[in-house]
């Protein structure tokens, strides 16, 4: 399991529970003027980590939070009677009890939070069952039925901060649909025992799962890819022996507009009737056999005003930036400024990942893949060829350039554009007499003041299903082939290399309380 968990702590309670069959179970005798439900913060087991993107609701394995992505700072309960559905009941469904706590009022026990909610006079039966909200505040007010709960837009997946290492505020809430997982029983409200409840003696205790609403970009590298003051330092792949800085990073269309508080899948990739808090599935072959949505997975297509791309994505959109490359600088992550990270299980020499921003999700249908709904990343660095010519017929050059040196490239046409195939001049003159004495070349001459290139990628979550989904890290590690564009063009990738890590949010509670 690769979220947080709600467990019972007691383990009396626990084989009590395993000893009864919930169908045939009676219901509770009276237990007083007050009840109680505890519940328990716990911790899941690591899972192994599969080269991918992989498909289905492991992905490519798990991994801890870090920083402030595992702070709890308060939790909402909400409990409603199940038809049997899980989560997909009546949208009318009544919620027949809430609760609210802030961290101040739990506890850390062997590794896990762990909290005691009062309920008044609720008296659970067999067929109730749980939904947690965590760091959303008091929202107990604002819904009364399982369908406005589970239409309930997250508005707030986060809570950014000047530096993103302390971003904070991670909304989480219920993982599982609880009728599609029926082995794990997510959610649903067990009694401990039919006398009077107290805090200390709890009534009832249920198990619940809860995952991040926001997603995580990283950037990923190995040492000695790594400049100290200019970002990330990479060998080009060629013979010349270039080299490039990696200065800034921006995310490309990271959606605005909030998902939803639960998470929605559709049945399959041909029945796209939703199933709330389902699991990604794969087929026999290990292909995504459904598709995650929000709330705007569905409008996108060739119809899409440039109006509507602005609301969802902002300064981030691509005809954005193609328009003020500066937004890439200005707006963009300074790579120098970031801290970089260990990686937990390093793959292939990438040891090293910075963390890029964190999303809200990003879906759309195979035939919605373009760079107007992609998210993806702008990537800024500047350019060190490993020789400029200063005549055409190269025979004058110099090399051991410093970092900024402006150049003229002559570029092939030709579908290999990569260093080994390009000529670096020193002036557009020369380069333009070059091509001349070459009229065979099909080749363009491109400006790059200061050596300032730019690349993108675009962002796979399985396979070559592009999207953005709650609870994932993606991780991108990257190698260089050739020179970028001399602007970001944000359409097809060029002289770039990446291989997308997506793993699952792991959850280790804070030590500290928050007061």
């Amino acid at each position: 399991m690769k979220f947080i968990r709600f467990a019972i702590l007691s383990l009396m309670s626990l084989l009590a529970w395993s000893c009864s069959d919930r169908g045939d179970a009676p219901e509770p005798a009276p237990v007083g003027d007050a009840s109680f439900l505890r519940l328990t913060l716990a911790v899941a087991d690591h899972s192994h980590s599969r080269v991918g993107p992989a498909a289905g609701e492991d992905g490519d394995g798990r991994e801890d939070g870090v920083n402030k992505e595992n702070d709890i700072e308060n939790i909402a309960v909400f409990i409603y009677d199940d038809s049997g559905a899980g989560l997909d009941s009546d949208a009318d469904t009544p919620l027949i009890a809430k609760a609210y706590a802030t961290r101040s009022s739990m506890t850390q026990e062997n590794g896990s939070l762990v909290c005691t909610l009062p309920l008044g006079e609720y008296r659970a039966t067999n067929n109730h069952r749980a939904v947690v909200v965590a760091n959303a505040g008091d929202i107990t007010a604002d819904v009364n039925t399982l369908g406005e709960l589970r239409t309930r837009p997250a508005t707030d997946a986060w809570t950014p901060a000047p530096a993103i290492a302390a971003t904070s505020g991670f909304l989480m809430a219920s993982a599982y649909n609880g009728a599609a997982r029926p082995a794990d029983d997510d959610g649903h409200v067990r009694m401990l025992h039919d006398g009077e409840g107290s805090a200390k003696n709890p009534n009832f205790a249920t198990s619940v799962s809860i995952e991040r609403a926001a997603a995580r970009i990283d950037i990923m590298y190995g040492y000695p890819d790594m400049e100290a003051t200019s970002g990330l330092f990479y060998r080009v792949k060629s013979a010349q022996g270039s080299t490039l800085f990696l200065t800034h990073a921006m995310p490309v269309n990271l959606m605005q507009e909030p998902s939803y508080t639960l998470k929605h899948v559709t049945m399959s990739t041909t029945n796209l009737g939703l199933l709330v808090c389902g699991d990604e599935t794969t087929d026999a072959d290990g292909n995504a056999a459904n598709y995650t949505v929000e709330p705007t997975t569905f409008a996108k297509g060739d119809d899409t005003g440039a109006a509507t791309l602005s609301q969802w994505y902002g300064n981030t959109a691509a005809a954005y930036i193609r328009s003020k490359p500066a937004t890439v600088v200005n707006e963009g992550v300074a790579l120098a400024s970031v801290p970089d990270m260990t990686v937990p299980q390093p793959v292939d020499g990438y040891n090293k990942y910075r963390i890029i921003a964190y999303a809200n999700e990003n879906t759309m249908l195979p035939e919605a893949h373009d760079s107007r709904f992609i998210t993806g990343l702008a990537l800024r660095a500047i350019y060190r060829p490993a020789k400029i010519y200063r005549d055409a017929e190269l025979t004058d050059s110099f090399q051991g350039l410093v970092e900024g040196s402006t150049f003229w490239l002559l570029r092939p046409t030709a579908q290999t554009m990569g260093d080994d195939y390009c000529l670096y001049f020193a002036s557009e003159a020369v380069a333009l007499e070059y091509q001349k004495k070459h009229p065979e070349l099909i080749a363009t001459v491109e400006h790059f003041p200061g050596g300032v290139c730019y690349y993108n990628l675009w962002i796979r979550h399985a396979g070559d299903l592009c999207a953005i989904v709650r609870n994932n890290i993606y991780r991108v590690a990257l190698s260089f082939t050739g020179p970028g564009h001399p602007t970001p063009e944000l359409t097809e990738p060029l002289n770039i290399e990446s291989r997308i890590f997506v793993r699952r949010w792991n959850f280790r509670p804070q030590s500290e309380i928050l007061m």
